[in-house]
């Protein structure tokens, strides 16, 4: 069925394009990668928005960004810098992956007539794919979910998985005898994770319960949360992002995290147990959709944030501690949901249709 490695296509322009956060970013940096297997010459550009964690993710593997920040009133100025980025690089395929300016490139590229992917992240799909899709702008959407195949008609529609870096598949079970404890809000950061968090661990220390801690704290939130363990006199490895996931997770017993798709499926394909605590303000609800999909496997705990109190979050953190084994259900079934195969998936697509291009 699908075009067999030692057969390279000599040359492929892709234009990806994004929106800003990792949990966008990184998806589409594993399908560039898994395109390699298949191209001689991979010519990319990339496009998003110049803040948070895309600026040093695109640059780290090498890829040429380009960086759009058009908004409010000025929204429609995009669509005319995309057919400007299109004409000049002449790309075969537009990839995108979220947000609107993945939209504005993939109408763009429609209009002109080069074949349009995307993947969705989230179980229940973003409102731009789902109008994309509906108007029949893009040729094949990669969902994370089997189940949102479901929900969705027609052949277009595919289940991947969400695509995670291979390092996360060979995290192995830890075997340190201290228990940690990796918190993690996201790419930006969460300071209600934060606050009760820290609040939780004040109540354990008064127990005499002292786990290690590893804290990602987002940027707004880095000196005040650094300065709760001085007070609480607690040498926890604090920091405002981290682009080292795996190498942390490596030193996790448990997950403190919010529940956007990478994170969740990043978790999975660690075979990590997890405390979810879905972002209340997304749109669609979506990180507790997603959260709950996680949960149904028996893959994590899932508390809604207006139900997660210091007490409540310190009992399972206990619970945790003193049963071991819970933790490693949970790791093991979380497994389930990771799809190793995702990136491959989507880059044999991709290949696939150049050549019925090339055949017509």
């Amino acid at each position: 069925m699908f075009p067999q490695k030692g057969k390279l296509l000599k040359r492929l322009n892709i234009l990806v394009a994004s929106a800003w956060t990792g949990g966008h970013i990184y998806p589409g940096i594993c399908i560039l990668e898994a395109l390699k297997e298949y191209v001689k010459e991979l010519n990319v550009v990339f496009v998003t928005n110049k803040k948070g964690p895309a600026f040093n993710i695109i640059k780290k593997h090498n890829y040429r960004p380009v960086f759009i920040d058009i908004d409010g009133p000025l929204k429609w100025l995009l669509f005319r810098r995309m057919f400007q980025l299109l004409r000049k690089n002449s790309p075969h395929i537009i990839l995108g992956l979220g947000g609107f300016l993945s939209a504005a490139a993939c109408i763009a590229g429609k209009l002109i007539g080069i074949p349009v992917f995307a993947h969705e992240q989230n179980f229940v799909p973003g409102r731009a794919n789902r109008i994309l899709y509906r108007l029949f702008i893009l040729d094949k959407l990669f969902v994370s979910f089997k189940e949102t195949e479901k929900l969705i008609d027609g052949k277009r529609c595919l289940y991947s998985g969400n695509p995670v870096r291979k390092e996360f598949f060979q995290i192995k079970e830890k075997n340190r005898p201290e228990f940690t404890i990796l918190v993690i809000g996201g790419s930006q950061g969460s300071v209600a994770v934060n606050s009760i968090f820290l609040q939780a661990l004040k109540l354990l220390l008064e127990k005499g319960i002292k786990p290690s801690v590893i804290h990602q704290t987002g940027d707004i939130d880095f000196e005040r949360v650094k300065n709760k363990y001085k007070e609480m006199d607690i040498k926890a490895q604090v920091f405002s992002f981290a682009d080292n996931m795996p190498e942390l997770l490596c030193k996790a017993d448990l997950v403190l995290s919010r529940a956007g798709a990478s994170s969740i499926f990043e978790l999975a394909a660690a075979g990590k147990a997890s405390i979810l605590i879905p972002y209340p303000f997304a749109t669609d609800n979506h990180q507790e959709k997603n959260a709950l999909m996680l949960e149904r496997i028996g893959g994590a705990v899932v508390i809604p944030q207006s139900q997660l109190t210091p007490e409540k979050l310190a009992m399972f953190i206990k619970a945790f501690m003193d049963k071991p084994e819970l933790l490693h259900m949970l790791g093991h079934n979380a497994r389930r949901l990771a799809n190793p195969d995702s990136a491959r998936i989507i880059a044999e697509h991709i290949v696939m249709r150049l050549r019925q291009d090339e055949a017509s």
